[in-house]
């Protein structure tokens, strides 16, 4: 569990110093022999107020340099059919090897567009 507002403001600063210990606190807790999955609220924070960049921006740090493990990042698919969502929607699809829907379904179309 973390605090949001603190890994926010400090996103919307330009600052990922947060987000850089946040991922060495994880890597140094895993056993050698576990994977991480980690979820984060942030990035889906920062899309529904309308932060576009920013949540483009910490979606690219993710995958940057990443580490063993997964990542969700809990879109709602009602987020993505609302203006102007839609037009930022195909940058945050280009970061995700799959999409799902709540049913557990992949979601196919989103994917086509990294192709």
């Amino acid at each position: 569990m973390m605090n949001l507002a603190l890994y926010r403001q400090s996103i919307q600063g330009g600052n990922m110093n947060p987000f850089e210990k946040l991922k060495k606190c994880l890597l140094e807790k895993v056993r050698k022999d576990k994977n991480i999955r980690v979820v984060e609220d942030c990035a889906l924070s920062l899309f529904k107020d309308g932060c576009f960049e920013h949540c483009a921006d910490l979606e690219n740090w993710w995958h940057q340099d990443p580490f063993s493990g997964s990542y969700v990042c809990p879109y709602p698919k009602s987020l993505f059919e609302k203006f102007p969502n839609e037009v930022y929607s195909s940058t945050l699809f280009y970061f995700h090897d799959v999409i799902i829907d709540c049913s557990g379904q992949e979601v196919t179309e989103y994917i086509n567009l990294r192709k």
